[in-house]
């Protein structure tokens, strides 16, 4: 732990704009050039070209608790939809629905039940919550037009372990805010002043919320909500270039991002609430 060394790598395009793992860890789905490519990873440590799924204007992706389902959320010329996919034969993409959504975004993230799916927009409503069924359908939900501007990112709205709150990285002041859902309904529980947002995700607890942020002093946040509902800076951490991808390890003792300057970036939380450089790793 604590170290980071290449066990493979392949070529898809020339800007990965997010990645998932699926719950099992034997796929990774890359978003890149617009297009999905579907990694194997069946055997750890190394990687082969199972299916791409061709498409323009692709940005984040997000999958269903149970692997069945990946999200897409689209950017382009035509404004924004989502789109889920079916993986129900594994190592396929198929279209399952798409659903258009007002705000021209990119992001998505299901929730840890799989009965919501959220998707980012950089117009009105900026926020939007649908609604998903076990088959992977999606139909009309809830918004929320005052969360601001979100970023081109694969990772800016997503939801805590409980479900019960939602953390989104904005493009426009305050920059980060918490939203509390209940059910289908979300309101504003909490916002904290930070720089412009990229992208966001909770521990596996809950109790920590990593952000990232770029401009003038690009780096990773750490954000305190081991009181549920309420916010606070824990730590502060400067990285060579914005992020537009973060993630907690399981355990929640390291945080991994990958920034624009080509790097992938682990980051020390053994300690709860502080963060320090692990290591680097140049792409």
């Amino acid at each position: 732990k604590g170290s980071l060394s290449q066990a493979d790598s392949i070529s898809l395009g020339n800007q990965c704009f997010d990645y998932a793992f699926t719950p099992d860890g034997n796929y990774i789905a890359c978003v890149s050039n617009g297009n999905v490519y579907l990694l194997d990873h069946t055997t750890r440590g190394s990687l082969s070209l199972a299916t791409t799924y061709t498409t323009s204007g692709g940005f984040g992706c997000a999958w269903s608790p149970d692997g069945n389902y990946l999200a897409i959320g689209f950017n382009n010329n035509n404004g924004q939809s989502l789109r889920t996919l079916n993986h129900t034969t594994a190592g396929s993409l198929s279209t399952q629905d798409t659903h258009s959504v007002s705000g021209y975004g990119s992001a998505a993230d299901f929730s840890y039940s799989g009965d919501y799916l959220t998707v980012a927009g950089v117009q009105s409503p900026y926020f939007t919550m649908l609604t998903v069924n076990s088959s992977g359908n999606l139909s009309s939900g809830t918004t929320f037009s005052t969360v601001g501007e979100l970023p081109l990112s694969g990772k800016n709205c997503t939801f805590s372990p409980d479900d019960n709150y939602i953390a989104v990285a904005q493009d426009g002041s305050p920059y980060f805010r918490l939203l509390s859902r209940s059910g289908s309904s979300v309101s504003s529980a909490a916002t904290l002043t930070l720089a412009r947002g990229r992208a966001c995700c909770f521990s596996g607890l809950g109790d920590y919320i990593a952000f990232t942020q770029d401009g003038s002093n690009p780096g990773l946040r750490l954000i305190d909500h081991t009181t549920a509902g309420s916010v606070s800076l824990a730590a502060s951490l400067s990285t060579p270039g914005s992020a537009r991808s973060v993630d907690f390890s399981n355990d929640g003792q390291y945080i991994v991002l990958t920034t624009e300057s080509d790097t992938v970036q682990l980051v020390d939380h053994t300690s709860a609430g502080s963060i320090s450089q692990a290591a680097t790793f140049t792409i």
